[in-house]
C-alpha cells in the first residue's frame, strides 16, 4: 500500500480538497466511502482501501477548515467540540471516520497477507470514539490472534461476544475458541516449563 495520499483523490481535473468549501468536502467523503463500500462487496480490496484513504483525506480537509489541531492522516481523529461547525456536522464527520476506519480494518483482514498491526491501529481509532463498537472489538481481537497476543486476543473477542448479549455470533465463537485452544496450550508449556524446574531444584541440578 502506498504511504503517501493524493492531494487531488476524486482525480483529474477536480478542485484540490483546500479549495473546497467545508460542506462539498464532506460531501466528497461521503460519495468516496460509498464507492468503497462498492468496491469492497465487488471484493477489490485494494481500490476500496484507496477510496476510504481518500475519504478520510477530505475530512482531514475539513478539520484543517476548522482550525482543528490532529496528527498524521492514519491517526487522524476529529476533534468533538469544534465550535467552528455545527454540530450536526461535527456527528457526520465522527461516523463517516467511523466507517472508514471499521472498513478499512475489514479489507485489510480480507487481503492475500494481512497487516495486522494496521489492523489493531485503525480498529482502535474506531473504539477511541465509539468504545461499544462489535465490529471493531472483533476485527482487532482477530488481529491480535494471528499476531498470537491471545490474551488481547480473547479479551477483545469476549467483549465483543458480551456486547452482543444474547444474539449468538458465529464468527466471533470461532475466534474465541481458537484463542481458548492457544491459552490452554500456553498455559500447559508454562506448568511443564515450572515443573521441569522445580525437579532440578530438589535434585539440587539448578543452574545459578
Amino acid at each position: 500500500m502506498a504511504s503517501g495520499v493524493d492531494v487531488t483523490p476524486s482525480g483529474a481535473g477536480v478542485e484540490p480538497v483546500g479549495k473546497l468549501s467545508v460542506s462539498d468536502k464532506l460531501a466528497e467523503a461521503q460519495k468516496l466511502k460509498a464507492i468503497g463500500n462498492e468496491k469492497y462487496k465487488s471484493k477489490l480490496f485494494k481500490q476500496a482501501i484507496g477510496s476510504y484513504h481518500r475519504a478520510l483525506l477530505y475530512l482531514r480537509g475539513v478539520c484543517q477548515t476548522t482550525g482543528s489541531k490532529l496528527g498524521g492522516f492514519i491517526g487522524m481523529l476529529m476533534e468533538t467540540n469544534n465550535p467552528d461547525i455545527s454540530p450536526e456536522m461535527q456527528a457526520d464527520v465522527t461516523a463517516l471516520q467511523l466507517d472508514c476506519y471499521n472498513n478499512l480494518a475489514a479489507c485489510i483482514l480480507q487481503q492475500e497477507k494481512p497487516n495486522y498491526e494496521k489492523v489493531v491501529m485503525y480498529c482502535d481509532n474506531v473504539l477511541e470514539l465509539s468504545p461499544s463498537n462489535v465490529k471493531a472489538m472483533y476485527r482487532r481481537g482477530v488481529a491480535y490472534y494471528h499476531l498470537h497476543n491471545y490474551d488481547k486476543a480473547h479479551t477483545c473477542l469476549r467483549q465483543a461476544r458480551e456486547t452482543k448479549g444474547q444474539e449468538k455470533d458465529p464468527a466471533i465463537d470461532k475466534y474465541l475458541s481458537l484463542c481458548q485452544r492457544e491459552l490452554q496450550k500456553e498455559e500447559k508449556l508454562m506448568k511443564k516449563k515450572y515443573k521441569g524446574m522445580f525437579d532440578k531444584l530438589s535434585s539440587g541440578d539448578l543452574n545459578t
